[in-house]
């Protein structure tokens, strides 16, 4: 909500159920984009009938693993004009090739000054939850990194990272003391936020 200040457009990836566009005061100058499987989307919408978005909202069916970019761009999508990005409970699912690619699409689509917030697991986390096939969600996790600066330096974003857990999300509700994150080989999940500060 600080960061559309300065930037107009919105894109949620990997969407899913999200209805921020239309529970939050969003201006309806504010474009928000939101990219998810056509099942997805049709199933939301279909729950959402008659639910009156706040802001310019454009639902878009595709696969992220896939090309999106120019589904994005049709939709009306400006290249010259700030945006906020949120990648949020996607990056893990996604083996490190795609997830390369995804960030370089990303950084490709914005200009200097966007937005960027996205949660990411670590590799001991990834690894563990890997080997367990009857894990409902983790079971299905491709990717983690101990090193998310780095990971979204390489395209020209400076990030802040937390974890939950640490004074900035804790929120009362973590009683365990976090081992540093100079202890590798440890399972973490990463908050991230950030902003374009170069051009590729």
């Amino acid at each position: 909500m600080e960061s559309i200040a300065e930037a107009p457009q919105i894109v949620i990836l990997g969407s899913g159920l999200d209805t921020r566009a239309f529970r939050l005061p969003l201006a309806s100058t504010i474009n928000l984009y939101e990219i998810d499987l056509p099942e997805i989307i049709n199933y939301k919408l279909n729950i959402l009938n008659g639910v009156m978005p706040k802001c310019n909202y454009h639902p878009i069916k595709g696969d992220l693993k896939q090309e999106w970019a120019d589904k994005l761009l049709e939709s009306g999508y400006e290249t010259n004009k700030p945006t906020v990005w949120l990648l949020e409970g996607l990056l893990m699912y996604l083996d490190e090739t795609k997830v390369h690619q995804l960030l370089k699409t990303i950084s490709e689509l914005s200009i200097v000054g966007s937005f960027l917030g996205a949660d990411l697991v670590s590799v001991k986390s990834w690894q563990v939850g890997a080997q367990n096939s009857k894990a409902v969600i983790s079971g299905h996790w491709k990717h983690g990194t101990d090193q998310p600066e780095q990971l979204f330096a390489t395209y020209g974003w400076e990030v802040s990272v937390v974890q939950p857990g640490d004074i900035r999300a804790n929120y009362g509700r973590y009683t365990v003391e976090l081992p540093p994150r100079e202890m590798e080989g440890k399972r973490r999940s990463y908050l991230v936020v950030g902003k374009k500060q170069k051009i590729d």
